[in-house]
C-alpha cells in the first residue's frame, strides 16, 4: 500500500494526508450520487394506445351531393400524451399546451376554428362495478399538478370544431378553410411549463400526431365549392364545440 511505503521511507504524515484525502473523495461521491437530482420531464405521445389523434368526419347521407363526393363537417382532436418526471425531485407541472400542428417538413399547418393554444388535462380512466353493471369513469383535473419522481401521467388536449355549413360559411370561406388544410399535419408542437425547486423550466417538445382522412376532407371541400358563388344547398351538421 501507499501509506505502508511511505511510512517505511520516513513520509507518514504524508501517508496520512493521502489516505485521509482518499477516504474524503469517497465521502463526498457517496454523498453527491446519492442526493437525488431535480425534476425533470419527459413528454411522449402515447403511440402504444394505437388511436388517431385526429380525425376528420365526413357524411355521405346528404341528398343532391356528386357521386363520390361526402359532406366534409366536423373534426375531433384527441391526442394522449405520456408525461413522465424522470428526475429526482417532485415536479409542478404549471401547464401543458398544443403551441400549433406542422408538417412532415416543419412548416405550421393551421386547423380551422381551432384557437390555439390549447391546454392539456390530465387524465385518468377507471371501472367500477355497480350490482352487476361495470362502469366507465373518466377523472379530468387541470395544472397546475404535481408529479413525484418516477409517476408518469396521461394528458390529453381535446377539440372539436369545424364545418356545419351554417350560413355564416360562404363559399370564400369554404375555400380558405381547404386551403389552410392541404398539407397534412404530421407533428405537433408542445410547451411545458414546470418548477422544480426554485426554478422554472420551459420546455418544447415536438410530438406526432396520427391523423385520419384529412386528404379526402379537403378533396371534398374542394369539390363542393369549386366555382361556387353561394353555400351548397346542404343539411346543416350540428355539433358540441370542445
Amino acid at each position: 500500500m501507499v501509506t505502508v511505503r511511505l511510512v517505511l521511507i520516513g513520509h507518514a504524515d504524508l501517508g496520512n494526508v493521502l489516505l485521509a484525502g482518499v477516504v474524503l473523495f469517497v465521502a463526498v461521491y457517496q454523498a453527491h450520487v446519492s442526493v437525488p437530482g431535480p425534476a425533470e420531464l419527459w413528454v411522449e405521445r402515447q403511440y402504444e394506445l394505437e388511436q388517431s389523434d385526429l380525425i376528420f368526419y365526413r357524411y355521405a347521407d346528404a341528398p343532391g351531393l356528386p357521386e363520390g363526393v361526402e359532406q366534409p363537417a366536423d373534426f375531433l382532436l384527441q391526442l394522449d400524451v405520456a408525461v413522465a418526471n424522470i428526475g429526482g425531485r417532485k415536479a409542478l407541472v404549471s401547464s401543458l399546451s398544443l403551441l400549433r400542428f406542422i408538417d412532415e417538413h416543419g412548416e405550421a399547418v393551421r386547423l380551422p376554428e381551432v384557437p390555439l393554444p390549447i391546454a392539456a388535462q390530465r387524465y385518468h380512466q377507471r371501472f367500477r362495478w355497480v350490482g352487476r353493471e361495470r362502469l366507465r369513469e373518466a377523472e379530468i383535473t387541470f395544472p397546475p399538478l404535481m408529479l413525484e419522481p418516477d409517476e408518469v401521467g396521461t394528458f390529453r388536449f381535446r377539440a372539436r370544431r369545424g364545418i356545419d355549413w351554417s350560413g355564416r360559411w360562404t363559399p370564400d370561406l369554404l375555400r380558405q378553410a381547404a386551403q389552410s388544410l392541404q398539407r397534412p399535419i404530421s407533428k405537433a408542437e408542445l410547451l411545458a411549463v414546470y418548477r422544480t425547486g426554485k426554478e422554472v423550466e420551459r420546455q418544447r417538445i415536438v410530438v406526432a400526431v396520427r391523423t385520419e382522412q384529412q386528404a379526402a376532407y379537403v378533396r371534398d371541400l374542394e369539390a363542393l365549392v369549386e366555382g361556387a358563388t353561394k353555400l351548397p344547398g346542404l343539411p346543416l351538421r350540428s355539433f358540441e364545440l370542445e
